[in-house]
């Protein structure tokens, strides 16, 4: 989302894992668009990271992906986007995909969690991009509007947003199910 004063434009986020949401082309036209609305604020709703190769689920082995890989593509992502706006304010939402790290270290290296070198926002450099990193309870962009990456998952989009809706109380945006839908009160 980008926000100019009053006004909020959405970029529906589909799967950015795929090669064509993650391709450079994609990038430089949000790039684009960011530079010719010049956003007073810019918010991405979690799974800006894969981390494909750590998740619980069955992998493709034709698939090559790897954690480093991963985080420095983002970390890219974010420092042309912050380039592209550096006088925004950038808020930046930990979704589930950025939580399988996490769980992969507990799991499966427990020695090694609670090293901060190993925190996302540290290896994305969240600080020194002078990005807002929220945890996974999101934040509140306003009194009654709520940014939250969102746990919950219906067979309808709307119902998703609708069962978020009542667990905050507020109106508000969830990226989860990666499906654009909105439930407000």
């Amino acid at each position: 989302f980008f926000f100019k004063q009053k006004t909020a434009y959405e970029i529906p986020k589909r799967d950015w894992s795929s090669d064509v949401c993650s391709s450079d082309l994609a990038l430089r036209a949000i790039i684009d668009l960011i530079q010719d609305l010049k956003p007073d604020r810019i918010v991405e709703n979690g799974d800006g990271l894969d981390m494909y190769t750590v998740s619980d689920f069955s992998k493709d082995p034709r698939r090559e992906d790897s954690v480093d890989s991963d985080i420095q593509t983002k970390k890219e992502q974010l420092e042309r986007l912050r380039l592209a706006s550096p006088d925004s304010i950038y808020d930046y939402t930990t979704g589930n995909h950025e939580k399988r790290m996490e769980r992969y270290i507990r799991g499966n290296a427990p020695a090694l969690a609670g090293l901060r070198c190993l925190e996302i926002p540290n290896m994305l450099d969240v600080e020194g991009l002078n990005i807002n990193y929220h945890q996974e309870d999101g934040f509140s962009l306003r009194p009654w509007y709520y940014v939250y990456h969102g746990t919950i998952v219906s067979k309808y989009s709307g119902s998703s947003a609708k069962a978020e809706l009542a667990k905050w109380g507020v109106s508000g945006i969830s990226g989860h199910t990666h499906r654009a839908d909105s439930y407000h009160q």
